[in-house]
């Protein structure tokens, strides 16, 4: 009996088909961002898939500091295959119909670019407005702790990416963030349900003033603690009512 050896390459005729597929190669060895472009996720893609290049030390082929040479520079097949493996990272963290769009285009550069430009999403100031929006509006809403702190951070943290404010004197910078810290810790507590009520007096009247982390474990704790004192107290009560219980006794009537 023969084996088929997994490095035997099948001829055309076993492969020939009547149209060209194109397969989007999920797991790619050599660069796995961990998450596929689709219409709707650009903002999350591109900031992951920019720190995945910048750590390869590959960033300047998609910002622009990295410019084609020459073709007959001895410099140019070195950037000419760069260009390529960073052009297959960016195609192969895309759906098939997005990378359909781009396949063709000559540079990495040129895919980073028109992608921008293609989920373009309007005004910063637009969606800066619609995200403080949201983070002054979100409640609790007796939902887990961690969940309503999550959904904040994942709003002040696109608020962040989107900040464009520059100050020359590096003391105002600190000033200025400071002030945004206080803001943010505010809008934190103010969300809370009414059972925090007593702890955002708390850590309100803490001096120096807690930031919005360290307000969050102050809150986490407390609910640990009175979760764990809820848990005690229903223990105790069940072993008090087992043990004083008193046994039933059948009584009858003397004849």
């Amino acid at each position: 009996m023969t084996t088929e050896s997994p490095s035997q390459i099948e001829t055309p005729s076993q492969t020939e088909s009547p149209s060209p597929i194109i397969h989007v190669q999920t797991e790619n060895p050599g660069f796995n961002a961990g998450v596929i472009l689709t219409e709707t996720n650009y903002d999350t893609w591109s900031q992951i898939i920019e720190m995945q290049i910048a750590g390869r030390e590959k960033l300047d082929y998609i910002i622009g500091n990295s410019p084609q040479p020459d073709a007959k520079d001895p410099s140019y097949s070195k950037w000419y295959a760069e260009n390529q493996k960073i052009k297959g990272w960016l195609l192969t963290s895309m759906n098939s119909e997005i990378m359909k769009r781009y396949l063709r285009l000559r540079t990495a550069r040129e895919i980073w670019s028109a992608l921008a430009k293609a989920f373009y999403d309007g005004s910063d100031e637009t969606k800066i407005f619609a995200l403080n929006q949201r983070a002054f509006s979100i409640r609790q809403s007796n939902r887990p702790l961690p969940t309503y702190y999550g959904e904040l951070v994942e709003i002040f943290q696109e608020l962040d990416y989107r900040d464009n404010v520059k100050m020359r004197d590096p003391e105002d910078l600190i000033m200025y963030k400071r002030a945004v810290e206080k803001l943010r810790t505010h809008i934190f507590l103010n969300g809370l349900d009414a059972e925090f009520e007593q702890v955002q007096g708390e850590i309100l009247r803490m001096d120096p003033s807690l930031d919005l982390e360290s307000s969050y474990a102050y809150v986490r704790r407390e609910a640990n603690r009175r979760l764990l004192l809820n848990k005690d107290m229903t223990t105790s009560d069940s072993m008090a009512i087992t043990r004083y219980s008193a046994p039933y006794i059948a009584v009858t009537a003397a004849e």
